[in-house]
């Protein structure tokens, strides 16, 4: 299992350093308050939704999956290896994303270290969503196809909210979202954060379970 993940991260050597680049640049603009700290925990959402693509076309190009059917680990094994590895991903951004939120703070360009918690932990949820869903669609269609998916996921999410939010205020019933925003602050203080964690994590096995049962069934 280690060698799958060594493998994967070998693999992504030159995206990584583009994106330890952007990351500095991002993190400096952030810290000379050019952009709202809250910008740099979604940039590692996006992240975490790239890296997956890259690494299956990757193993695409070189028929890896005609390897790794050989490897004692095991069809499963190959697939638990590939969530583990976004897993790790999203909570490096997450880790990241803390810290940049603590120097932003020390030097007192933020207040709200609540609100900030809040926006990057729905950020990293976010970003286990996404492969949540995404994981599936690559391993069902393969990474050229799942681009045009996601780019429709992702779009058709906004797209969603967006409708939501304006059809409340054109019925005159804006003060609904304030009621729905009450109601989540008049709940106990972790029984957001445990919902959360439990949902995220049965859809994560659930989307596991779905990924095993394609890449079982799939020819060498």
């Amino acid at each position: 299992m280690m060698g799958l993940l060594v493998k994967d991260l070998l693999c992504l050597r030159r995206q990584v350093k583009v994106y330890v680049i952007a990351t500095v640049v991002y993190g400096g603009m952030t810290l000379m308050g050019v952009w709202d700290v809250s910008f740099f925990t979604w940039f590692f959402t996006l992240i975490a939704a790239m890296i997956p693509l890259s690494l299956f076309a990757l193993d695409a190009a070189a028929k890896w999956d005609t390897y790794a059917l050989t490897l004692p680990v095991g069809r499963n094994g190959v697939v638990a290896a590939r969530y583990l590895f976004t897993l790790l991903v999203v909570c490096v951004g997450l880790v990241l994303s803390l810290a940049m939120g603590g120097l932003t703070m020390a030097l007192g360009r933020m207040e709200d270290w609540g609100g900030f918690l809040m926006a990057a932990s729905v950020a990293a949820g976010a970003g286990l969503l996404l492969n949540a869903v995404m994981l599936p669609v690559l391993y069902k269609v393969g990474p050229e196809k799942a681009r045009i998916a996601m780019l429709a996921i992702m779009g058709g999410f906004v797209l969603v909210v967006f409708l939501a939010i304006r059809g409340m205020e054109q019925v005159g019933q804006p003060e609904l979202l304030a009621s729905i925003a009450e109601g989540i602050a008049a709940l106990p203080a972790l029984a957001l954060p445990v919902a959360g964690v439990l949902i995220l994590a049965a859809l994560s096995l659930l989307s596991y379970a779905i990924s095993c049962s394609i890449f079982e069934k799939q020819e060498p």
